[in-house]
């Protein structure tokens, strides 16, 4: 279940990185709510329970716990029919199932109907095929619709037909249940609370007794601990899914918002473009003094006085991160943010302050914190450090021969070797580290063209691309660079990216970038009405 919800974090984050205003920051969550998504991150990367479940999954299927061997325990709502709930714990069982039909793959053309105000809060997921209504009779008439549609085709169904699943939090009066168990066709789901008093629930279908500590699915007599949502985790869902489905965006702290000071003519003059190889040490960083991290690209330590640790060299270098990004804090906070035992956090401190060394004076560069404060020697450095040097005065008035070193520094995307789950703590900072490097080559792209420099341009927006390889805004102004040129044929191929986009995620692409491809493509942009 944690992998699924990280999975689709990531997902719409990354759609919401690909469309970005230039010059604007995505939000980032309270504090509260990020902790609450750095534990779900780190308990999806536990290798135990990494793979979600290799079995063929009907649209239907949700996860609902997991079995005394860290197996994942499935049902299909729709081959159950009808899926009673019974115990404390239902209406959290239930928010589990929809949380899973909210973000798994294989539910995603799946239509969902949601009755009750204790799961108004599934809304937030944003997803297409969800509704919400507060009572029943609003969405009954639709589902008797459909059943009765689905009877009438019979076993001439449409093997596309969209599955559909009704979940009810609110017991239903006997008439409701009647109607609702009538329409029951194949293709749908419908999730209950069990019958009460001397009711007795149907003998077909599914039943899931829930408590806290155990569940129990009846067919089948399987037993498994429930995965519930309850508060302060729908608190926390809510915040998240706010955060990266929204279009709001704020002012971007590396966008300068003052107006260019008198006396510089121009802040494009054309720039010197260090020939290299790509996966070359970019040359502002080969033969440092001292020790600096790397994280623009593959995570690496250079310029260290010690031996590199036989073990855990990854952590340790993540260690090394975090103290820069968190200078003067303390053990607690550091295990808290990066969610290890003390003893292990030790451990890589040592490791990592052997690896570091000391400098030609003798100062050790990761000091014992004796004040109980955490902190490098000023000397360690970043990669990311030095990116932010070179555009100190904002992207937007940094010269342009600043913005080349800049882009020099990027090898590839911040972490790139970081296993999805690692360095949960550092999704922020990520997400402004791409930004940031894209914002940079457009701006240097659309001075470039301007000043009749294509090839820059480009050299520009691929070195965009390579940290943030989706980014429409990138592509769009490659397709209008290579236009330019006549080079049709990369024209043609970055217009099929684009495109290929647009069915993978189901978003369609900005009005400018339409213009851009139309013009490209076909000379000009359509004729539209006014």
């Amino acid at each position: 279940m944690a992998a699924l919800v990280a999975g689709a974090w990531v997902t719409r984050r990354r759609r919401q990185l690909d469309q970005r205003p230039l010059g604007r920051q995505l939000l980032h969550p309270d504090a509260s709510s990020s902790h609450f998504a750095q534990a779900i991150c780190h308990i999806a990367d536990r290798p135990a329970r990494r793979a979600l479940p290799e079995v063929d999954t009907a649209p239907t299927t949700v996860l609902v716990g997991e079995d005394s061997d860290g197996r994942s325990v499935l049902l299909d709502l729709a081959g159950a029919g009808v899926t009673t709930i019974e115990g404390d714990e239902a209406a959290d069982l239930m928010g589990a199932m929809v949380t899973s039909l909210a973000c798994a793959d294989w539910a995603a053309g799946t239509n969902v109907t949601v009755v009750g105000a204790d799961l108004a809060w599934v809304t937030s997921f944003d997803h297409p095929g969800f509704v919400h209504v507060d009572q029943l009779d609003e969405a009954l008439e639709g589902w008797m619709r459909s059943g009765a549609e689905r009877r009438r085709v019979g076993g001439d169904l449409d093997v596309d037909a969209v599955p559909e699943v009704l979940v009810v939090t609110d017991s239903p009066s006997a008439a409701q249940r009647a109607r609702l168990l009538e329409a029951l066709a194949p293709g749908m789901g419908l999730v209950l609370p069990a019958w009460k008093g001397s009711e007795r629930s149907p003998e077909v279908g599914e039943r899931v007794s829930a408590t806290v500590a155990e569940a129990h699915l009846k067919r089948g007599d399987t037993r498994f601990v429930p995965f519930l949502i309850g508060e302060p985790a729908r608190r926390a869902l809510v915040d998240l899914n706010r955060v990266v489905t929204g279009d709001d965006t704020t002012h971007a702290p590396w966008w300068s918002t003052d107006e260019p000071p008198d006396g510089i003519p121009t802040i494009h003059n054309r720039p010197t473009i260090t020939a290299r190889e790509e996966d070359e040490m970019p040359e502002l960083l080969t033969g440092t003094e001292h020790p600096v991290l790397l994280v623009l690209g593959t995570v690496e330590l250079l310029g260290t006085r010690g031996e590199s640790p036989s073990k855990a060299a990854k952590q340790c270098a993540e260690y090394c991160a975090w103290i820069l990004q968190h200078p003067g804090r303390t053990a607690p906070a550091m295990g808290q943010a990066l969610l290890v035992a003390e003893g292990t956090r030790r451990s890589n401190m040592s490791r990592l302050r052997t690896w570091l060394g000391a400098s030609s004076e003798g100062e050790p560069y990761l000091p014992d914190a004796y004040t109980g404060r955490i902190a490098l020697d000023a000397r360690v450095t970043s990669d990311w450090e030095h990116l932010q040097a070179r555009i100190a005065a904002g992207v937007n008035l940094t010269p342009s021969q600043g913005l080349v070193e800049a882009l020099e520094l990027v090898r590839g995307e911040p972490f790139a070797d970081a296993a999805p789950g690692q360095w949960h703590w550092a999704d922020t900072w990520r997400s402004d580290m791409v930004s940031t490097i894209r914002d940079i080559a457009l701006v240097l792209a659309e001075r470039s063209v301007q000043a009749g420099d294509a090839e820059t341009a480009r050299w520009a927006l691929k070195r965009g691309l390579v940290a943030a390889s989706d980014d429409e805004l990138l592509i769009s102004a490659l397709v209008s660079v290579e236009a330019s040129v006549g080079n049709r044929t990369e024209v043609d191929r970055w217009a099929v990216v684009l495109t290929r986009r647009v069915r993978e995620t189901g978003i369609d692409l900005l009005p400018e970038t339409v213009i851009a491809l139309q013009r490209a493509i076909e000379g000009r942009a359509r004729t539209r009405r006014v």
